[in-house]
This record gives C-alpha cells, structure tokens and sequence, in this order.
C-alpha cells in the first residue's frame, strides 16, 4: 500500500485539518475552567477560584475528614480539588491548612493530581500569608499518620509564617504544632457537632483574618493573570 505523506490525498489533507480544528478547540476548553459550586465547571482562563464574600454565605460543604465541616467563613481559597482555611488554634499568627477536597487519610493515597494540586495552593497560600505577617521565612509541614502527630486523619499541610526568635529552639514548633492540631480536632469536633462556639478564637476574629487572606489571594491570582498574558 501507499505510504500517507504530507502530500498524500485530499481526503487526508481534511482529515489533518479537522484534527486541527478539534485539538485546538479542545486545548482551549482545557485551560479556560473555574470551580463553580452549583456548576462544578465553569470555562475560565483559570481554573482556580479565591472565595468571596458571597461565596461565603452559600450553602457549599467543606469537610475536613467525615466528621468535621469547615464553615465557608473559614475558607478563603479553593481549587477543584483543594481548599485552603483558617485556623481555630494557630500555633503561630498566620498559620493556616490547605486540604484535598477529596477525604483521604495518607500523603501515599492522594492521586498524582491531588498531590500537583494540594502542592500548588500551598504555594500561592504561602506567598500570601508571608506577605500579610512581613514573614521572612515558612514552615510547611504534613503530619502522615498517627505516629508523625496526626489526629485529623485528613491530608493538610500546615502553613505557617515564622519569625526570627518565635521559638526557644526551632524544632519546638512540631512540639506545639502536635499539641495545636488535637486542640483544633477538639474545638472543630464541638463547632460541628452542636454548633456552639467553644472555640480559642472568636468567629468575628476568624472571619476577619479569611477576608484579608481572600484580599491577598486575589492579588495573587491578579499578578498571576497578567504573567500569563505576558508569556503568551
């Protein structure tokens, strides 16, 4: 038979072209996607979303393991598949938790998108959170299984701003991060299950510092914009 080259029969010829065609199409559709609560997608040049005021007050589910729900107010950042909250016991101002969306105990069980994706916020979270406390240095941390210090049995990464002297020895922040993370089990656990506020911090203080991180994140994601635009 005749081998298909580049000057092979108008038949083909139209077949590459309609190749061309969808593949462009298709690829533009990929990279234009916004998480949207009622919709899941939405086409955007995006596909991430720092949550609003509005947003907030929605009715939208966010759990950290099956028995704790983060209320909307607590959350200033999410993705398709990851969230980002504020602390109800930071071990140091600033420290908050991104999580996968999807409940999954171990760092090992996460898929190779979840663990891009959890990776990725982390990252833009920590910009953020750096920026807001003048922090020089971070901390990220997972905490995988029981014996490393875990008591929410949910990934997250601790995201915290350190400042020179914040601790006597350095390693003394995983000391009170274990401490911290039962604390949060313990008051999220009573938030959610009865709804009272027995909680360390306040829900005005709380709510105030996710509406300045949301502020921070948007510029983000503004600055983020227009490096794309520039690339291409």
């Amino acid at each position: 038979g005749q081998l298909m080259g580049s000057s092979s029969t108008p038949h083909a010829a139209a077949g590459r072209l309609l190749y061309l065609l969808l593949g462009t199409s298709s690829s533009k559709n990929n990279t234009h996607r916004l998480f949207s609560s009622s919709s899941r997608y939405q086409r955007y040049r995006n596909p991430r979303r720092v949550m609003s005021t509005s947003s907030s007050k929605e009715s939208i589910q966010f759990q950290f393991s099956s028995k704790i729900r983060i209320p909307p107010s607590h959350v200033f950042y999410e993705t398709p598949l990851s969230f980002a909250f504020v602390n109800i016991k930071p071990v140091v101002p600033g420290h908050v938790l991104v999580v996968p969306k999807r409940i999954v105990e171990k760092f090992e069980e996460m898929t190779t998108e979840e663990i891009t994706d959890v990776m990725s916020t982390s990252q833009r979270v920590s910009k953020a959170v750096k920026k807001i406390h003048s922090a020089n240095s971070m901390t990220l941390t997972v905490q995988d299984g029981e014996d490393a210090g875990q008591t929410v049995f949910h990934v997250h990464v601790h995201v915290m701003p350190r400042k020179p002297n914040d601790f006597a020895r350095n390693d003394d922040v995983y000391e009170k991060l274990e401490k911290c993370e039962e604390e949060e089990r313990k008051a999220r656990m009573d938030f959610a299950e009865d709804g009272e506020e027995r909680t360390p911090r306040g829900e005005e203080e709380m709510e105030k510092e996710a509406t300045e991180l949301r502020r921070a994140m948007t510029m983000e994601e503004s600055y983020s914009v227009s490096d794309e635009e520039i690339d291409n």
